[in-house]
Order: structure tokens, then sequence, then C-alpha cells
């Protein structure tokens, strides 16, 4: 089981916490759910247009007069997928 944080996952701020059934609080109001929800579908949609385009350098195969930039591209499009891939783990809590 994961562990919870005590903090919003879109602000840091402090989160109440309370007794009873029902899940845990990750954001501290309607706001910060929003402004998540917001970044969340942002970084869905830059992850999947990093993927398509790691996709297309693969596909396309060794460039024999510029492999060198080909590769330099497919690193930093691992980068960022990983980057952003992170970010949006921190916003689903």
């Amino acid at each position: 089981m994961p562990r919870l944080s005590s903090v919003c996952a879109s602000c840091g701020a402090p989160l109440e916490t309370h007794a009873g059934p029902g899940r845990p609080a990750i954001y501290c109001g309607d706001g910060c759910r929003r402004m998540a929800e917001y970044r969340i579908r942002t970084l869905v949609r830059r992850i999947d247009r990093y993927e398509i385009a790691r996709r297309d350098l693969l596909a396309r195969g060794i460039d024999p007069f510029d492999d060198a930039g080909r590769q330099r591209r497919l690193r930093a499009l691992r980068r960022w997928i990983t980057e952003d891939t992170a970010a949006l783990r921190g916003l689903l809590g």
C-alpha cells in the first residue's frame, strides 16, 4: 500500500485529515483539483506527442547522413517522456 501524503499534490498546502469512510484527499480544494485535471490532460497529450515522434524516428531507421542528430533527438524524447511521466504520477497521488 503506498504511503499517503499529507500535502496537496497540486500546490503543496497541508491537507486536512478526516476520520471516517471515503478516499483520502489528494488535493486541498476544488481549485487545486481543477488545476491538476488541466495539468494531467496537458501532460498526457504531451507524452502522447513525444511517443509518436519517438516511434516515427525509430521507424525511419538509421540515417547515414544525420544519425548523430537522430540519436540526440531520441535521447531528448526519452528524457522528456520520463520527466513528464514522473510529473503525471505526482499529480495522480
